[in-house]
């Protein structure tokens, strides 16, 4: 016999989202997440420092590439904050003030790969704009361009051209951005 267990977050405990960025200000990035291979955040560093603009990103999290990942980041520190291991609340709380969440995961040189992250059912469920890769379950959580944009595993150059495109306000998703609506809500309860 085979069980199937959902998996998906309490959309109760997250507000309606609110429309976020205004014109003014730099276009805030934020990822949360072990500092593990498969998480893909050396691709997120590198686009940061790539991409034109003053967007910035904050990392919350620790693992053992911190220190990999600090020496990546120090090629361009004024675009990206570690902020360490935080409680869960204080995460909801930066997610609320971000404009996009980032997770460009990747299959692990080991083989360990993503099922479909919480951490991107949070953020659309607070009506973040999330950017992630063609990984594994992530396409079923997200449609490209509609709820979030995808881009391909390992590649920094795709990320930083997103991340352009948002902060110029070329960004527009469908009506569904980010989980808003009450069914996109449904669905990621799921």
């Amino acid at each position: 016999m085979i069980t199937v267990h959902r998996m998906g977050v309490d959309v109760s405990d997250f507000p309606m989202p609110q429309p976020r960025r205004g014109a003014a200000g730099p276009l805030r990035l934020l990822t949360t997440a072990r500092f593990v291979q498969k998480k893909g955040l050396i691709y997120a560093i590198n686009a940061m420092c790539a991409a034109p603009g003053d967007s910035h990103l904050s990392i919350i999290g620790y693992g053992p590439l911190e220190k990999e990942l600090r020496d990546a980041a120090a090629a361009c520190p004024a675009r990206v904050t570690f902020l360490g291991k935080i409680p869960h609340r204080e995460v909801l709380a930066e997610l609320k003030r971000s404009d996009v969440f980032l997770l460009p995961s990747v299959v692990a040189d080991n083989g360990d790969m993503e099922g479909i992250p919480v951490s991107l059912m949070e953020a659309m469920a607070l009506g973040v704009i999330t950017v992630s890769t063609w990984h594994s379950g992530i396409p079923e959580l997200i449609d490209d361009r509609v709820e979030g944009f995808l881009v391909e595993e390992r590649n920094a150059g795709q990320i930083a051209d997103i991340i352009t495109t948002i902060e110029i306000g070329g960004g527009r998703l469908g009506e569904h951005a980010g989980g808003g609506t009450r069914q996109d809500r449904a669905r990621i309860r799921q």
